[in-house]
């Protein structure tokens, strides 16, 4: 049986009175439900539950659960038989807390309300949990009042690392019923950092639920102070008919199935975990039982890949590159809010494969702090000139995780150095690829002798055919004889022999052949993976099937209902701009092209 839940209104007294609260007005009938029972007392209770359905995931609310008396020792005892989440608003006094509890058995979810807490002292206590293990978000509720206030806070909590996530309000403000009531201009400023329950976003746009088929008295429940059980938070307590019994009672049980609905929607967002024809509660990766909403691990090649083309600016104005110059539009986010789009991402494709490249990515506002938050959920490979600080990368990144690809542009640097550089990241546990060197007409003299440099240290050279406009001819299909001739030569001699003829012949015109070796096969109408285990990510966000312009706009990755492909899809691209094209049943040809670092925790 999967895992049970709760959630436990603890204590239905509260020392702030916030207008948007669900008992705003009716504390003083909710603080006659108190009951008040000793540890042991509440204890047998929950042994109760352990042995009629092991151990259950507890989160307990309020009222405000701190005012509860040995509230700490309470929480002691409880997550040694069940793990517990518990949401307050950290006006109490947490140093015994965070001293005496296992954050590996219990998180915090602190909320802030700005009409009743002092941003600093909120603040301090805030990151005694960070710094305690017991996380790092910030619950903050879209009262419309309290919109205007979003960036302000969530700027000044990511300085320090901590994410805000927010929950939509329910009720009646100024005349209007929330969440339906949110403008345009509101829903946009609020989606970007619109917080989740069951792996799906909290509701601005109520959902119909009514009727179905749903998993709460079964699998969940909601439990009130004075013991009574309803089937889920979202219950009227004046509604006997949600009530599935006592949780005081020694003979108290769960339903034994799932039932219809009876309500229109459903605030607490209860249905992302429990309706049974919806998708089904999200674990991590390493403790799933149940599948993801998309999942495509068993699919080649098992594990989605992003080419993430960050920004196109670039330090270096390499002669023969179009990027530096391009002045496109990148909109920047901050490192919380990227968190926060990965961690979706993961929660409906699991552990990913995230591929930088640019312009020159390591340049992008606080790039590091950005890895560094990515890979803990997926890897990470950086294709980069080097030029940035070394020590900046050593010691902040997880290196099994992460991927160096350099490319060496011989007008910005010399190869010693840039070989100096990469040794220094080998010894440090970082895995370095193959070099990547643009065969630009100018600088095929000079190719033989850095790649002899570069294969001394054991290193792949990788050969790319440049492709643009040099005096007058537009290349790949431009290279002279002569060019074409030293190009051939270098392939031959190279470690990476077999790589780069693939490259040689796919973008290169031989004249001996008569052959266009460009796309020998057409890509056109044929069933390709690209766009379901792989898309491209643009400085604006927009999203692509793959690289070629010709290709399907997938959306946009800002987009609160971006997804990618779930299956493969013809492609209706004249060339295909790689061999790497993931066409089905051709995975020989491909498959090895689209390896990854294997991820600390979540393997494939």
């Amino acid at each position: 049986m999967d895992k049970v839940s709760f959630s436990w209104n603890l204590i239905m007294e509260c020392n702030y009175r916030c207008p948007y609260c669900w008992f705003y007005g009716d504390w003083h009938r909710q603080k006659t439900k108190n009951k008040y029972l000793s540890l042991r007392e509440l204890m047998k209770y929950w042994e109760n539950i352990h042995r009629n359905y092991g151990s259950a995931h507890i989160d307990i609310l309020g009222g405000e659960p701190f005012l509860y008396p040995d509230f700490t020792e309470l929480i002691k005892e409880l997550s040694l038989l069940h793990t517990v989440n518990i949401t307050t608003n950290l006006s109490c006094n947490i140093d015994a807390f965070v001293k005496g509890i296992d954050p590996a058995r219990a998180s915090i979810c602190p909320t802030f309300h700005p009409a009743f807490a002092d941003f600093d002292a909120f603040l301090k206590k805030a990151l005694l949990l960070k710094d305690h293990k017991f996380g790092n978000r910030v619950a903050y509720l879209a009262y419309p009042p309290q919109i205007k206030q979003i960036n302000y806070y969530k700027d000044n909590f990511a300085k320090e690392d901590l994410f805000l996530s927010l929950m939509t309000f329910w009720g009646k403000y100024n005349g209007k019923e929330y969440p339906a009531g949110y403008t345009a201009e509101e829903k946009e400023t609020i989606g970007f950092s619109l917080g989740d329950r069951g792996g799906e976003k909290f509701q601005v746009t109520p959902r119909k639920v009514k009727g179905m088929l749903c998993h709460a008295g079964e699998k969940y429940a909601a439990i009130y102070s004075d013991g009574t059980v309803f089937r889920c938070g979202g219950s009227k307590d004046s509604e006997a008919k949600s009530i599935i019994g006592n949780f005081f009672d020694e003979n108290f049980r769960l339903l034994d199935k799932p039932l219809p609905c009876d309500y229109d929607s459903c605030p607490c967002n209860e249905w992302a975990f429990l309706g049974a024809k919806e998708a089904p509660a999200l674990a991590e990766v390493k403790e799933r039982s149940v599948p993801l909403p998309h999942d495509h691990s068993s699919t080649p090649p098992y594990k989605i890949q992003w080419n993430w083309e960050i920004i196109h600016n670039c330090n270096y104005k390499c002669s023969y590159c179009h990027f530096w110059n391009k002045g496109s539009k990148v909109d920047v986010w901050e490192v919380g809010r990227w968190k926060e789009k990965w961690e979706e991402i993961f929660s409906h494709y699991g552990c990913c494969h995230i591929r930088f490249s640019g312009g020159e990515p390591t340049i992008y506002p606080d790039f590091f702090k950005l890895v560094s938050a990515l890979i803990s959920r997926h890897t990470v490979d950086i294709t980069t000139n080097l030029s940035f600080d070394i020590d900046d990368l050593l010691g902040r990144i997880n290196p099994p995780a992460l991927a160096i690809s350099p490319s060496f542009h011989p007008e910005f640097d010399k190869i010693g150095n840039y070989l100096q550089k990469i040794s220094i990241l080998r010894k440090n546990n970082f895995f370095v690829g193959g070099i990547s060197y643009v065969a630009y007409p100018e600088h095929l003299l000079k190719m033989g002798e850095i790649m002899r440099a570069v294969e001394a240290d054991g290193i792949e050279f990788k050969i790319i055919p440049f492709n643009g406009e040099f005096k007058g001819r537009h290349y790949p299909q431009g290279y002279t004889l002569e060019e074409k001739t030293l190009l051939r030569e270098a392939v031959d001699s190279s470690l990476s022999r077999d790589l780069n003829t693939r490259w040689l012949n796919w973008h290169v015109k031989e004249d001996d052949a008569g052959e266009d070796k460009n796309n020998t096969v057409a890509a056109t109408s044929r069933l390709c993976r690209m766009g379901q285990m792989y898309a491209k990510i643009f400085p604006d966000g927009k999203v692509t099937r793959c690289c070629s312009p010709q290709s399907d706009i997938l959306g946009n990755i800002f987009s609160d209902d971006f997804k990618i492909l779930d299956e493969e899809k013809p492609c209706y691209v004249d060339k295909c701009p790689c061999f790497k094209g993931m066409f089905v049943g051709k995975e020989d040809d491909w498959l090895s092209y689209w390896g990854s670092p294997r991820h600390p925790e979540y393997k494939i």
